[in-house]
C-alpha cells in the first residue's frame, strides 16, 4: 500500500506541475475547405495511408483529398458518426444504424449490416484487424471483420 500511496504522490506532482506549464507550441489554421450538402458533423476520420478524408453528413459521406484538401466524391447511402478504414483490404465501415460497409477504392456501398443499439465512436484496430464500434444502448461495443463484416457483440 506504501509504494502504491508513493507513486499516486509522485503521479499528481508531476500532473501539477505540467498543469502550470505553459505550450510551446501555437497552433494555427493552415487551411480550410467548404463542405457541400446538408446535415450536421460528428467525426472527421483521416485515412494516412490512403491519403484521405472521410466526413460522414447527413445520409452520405464526403471523402476529400488529404493533401489538396480537393473533393473526390461522396458514398451515397453511408452517412453516420464516423467511420473507420481498413487500408489493407480497401474497406470502411460507418457508425450508423445499419451500419455501412464501402469500397475506399470505388466509395461504392458494398452492404449494410444490422446492429442493434445506437451506434456513434468507431475506430480501426491495427492488432486485431478489428473495427470496434461503440454505442450509447447495450450491446455496448460491436466488433467488426472488415474483411467481410461478420458481428461480434460484447454487453
Amino acid at each position: 500500500m506504501a509504494k502504491l500511496t508513493a507513486f499516486s504522490c509522485i503521479l499528481l506532482g508531476l500532473l501539477a506541475g505540467n498543469a502550470s506549464a505553459q505550450p510551446t507550441t501555437v497552433y494555427k489554421v493552415l487551411d480550410t475547405t467548404r463542405l457541400m450538402g446538408s446535415g450536421g458533423i460528428d467525426y472527421v476520420s483521416v485515412d494516412n495511408d490512403g491519403r484521405r478524408i472521410y466526413v460522414p453528413r447527413g445520409t452520405n459521406t464526403l471523402v476529400f483529398d488529404l493533401d489538396s484538401h480537393k473533393y473526390i466524391g461522396a458514398i451515397a447511402g453511408i452517412g453516420g458518426h464516423g467511420v473507420a478504414i481498413d487500408t489493407a483490404t480497401h474497406h470502411g465501415i460507418s457508425s450508423s444504424k445499419p451500419l455501412g460497409m464501402f469500397d475506399t477504392v470505388t466509395l461504392q456501398k458494398i452492404k449494410s449490416i444490422d446492429v442493434d443499439g445506437r451506434p456513434d465512436g468507431i475506430l480501426f484496430e491495427p492488432l486485431t484487424d478489428r473495427v470496434y464500434v461503440f454505442s450509447h444502448q447495450s450491446p455496448s461495443i460491436y466488433v467488426i471483420d472488415p474483411k467481410d463484416g461478420p458481428v461480434g457483440r460484447h454487453h
